[in-house]
């Protein structure tokens, strides 16, 4: 059996790349990085789950009341018609929704920043 190296590559590369272009087989290596990068991730997110769920309970009650403060502040200022009420509680609570969101968003791409940091995600490799 041969072993490959540089100058005879492993035979069924060689056939393969015969019939896949070079840039499907980099593209396909790249998904297969990320995948791995992703499950990294997964387990990096499972051990701090104890740091992730105070957190996302602490933002949405943040957000809850932001929205209700929206809503009750605005009150005082909305018109008479019957329309007014309901479309204002519809903002403040797509506010409140977007801001829960958006600070969950920022506390994982912290923590993705911390993971890569203390190198529990691969390394990218680049050709």
């Amino acid at each position: 059996m041969d072993i490959p190296t540089p100058q005879r590559p492993n035979p069924a590369l060689r056939l393969l790349s015969h019939y896949a272009p070079r840039a499907v087989m980099e593209k396909a290596r790249d998904l297969a990085l990320q995948l791995e990068r992703e499950e990294a991730f997964r387990a990096y997110l499972l051990k701090k789950m104890w740091l992730i769920v105070p957190t996302a309970f602490l933002f949405a009650a943040v957000s809850f009341i932001i929205g209700t403060l929206l809503f009750h502040g605005a009150l005082p200022y909305a018109p008479d018609a019957a329309w007014a009420r309901p479309v204002l509680l519809f903002v403040a609570v797509g506010i409140a929704l977007a801001g829960f969101l958006l600070q969950l968003y920022f506390l994982l791409s912290g923590l993705q920043r911390r993971a890569e940091r203390e190198g529990a995600l691969p390394r990218t490799i680049e050709s």
